[in-house]
């Protein structure tokens, strides 16, 4: 069973989200929708913690030497502490092909 807890967000006084938790068992197939374009990131969350989500989601181990040569490889070293809702729309597409990298699927 993997279960992810995400606290609420708010901006400028406005709650635009609520406390999320999320538990999955077996081999439940999920998808995390959002707007187009978005890739599916989620925004109050930084880019570590996007791609980390891919692999926790698949249940798929990791190390982080694996995950360090993914950031080399998409030249995402220096943005893993940003948040998602900060990044220009290519910097977004790396993180969505890192997420799908650490889950070891095929694209």
């Amino acid at each position: 069973m993997v279960k992810i807890d995400i606290n609420g967000k708010s901006e400028h006084g406005k709650q635009i989200l609520g406390d999320i938790s999320l538990e999955f068992c077996g081999n439940a197939l999920v998808f995390i929708t959002g707007k187009s374009g978005a890739g599916n990131l989620i925004g109050a969350l930084n880019v570590r913690d996007n791609i980390l989500l891919g692999a926790q989601i698949a249940g798929t181990q990791y190390d982080e030497e694996e995950y360090s040569a993914i950031l080399e490889l998409l030249d995402l070293e220096k943005l893993q502490d940003r948040r998602i809702n900060l990044l220009s729309g290519g910097e977004k597409q790396r993180v969505a092909i890192a997420r799908t990298l650490i889950r070891k699927n095929n694209i």
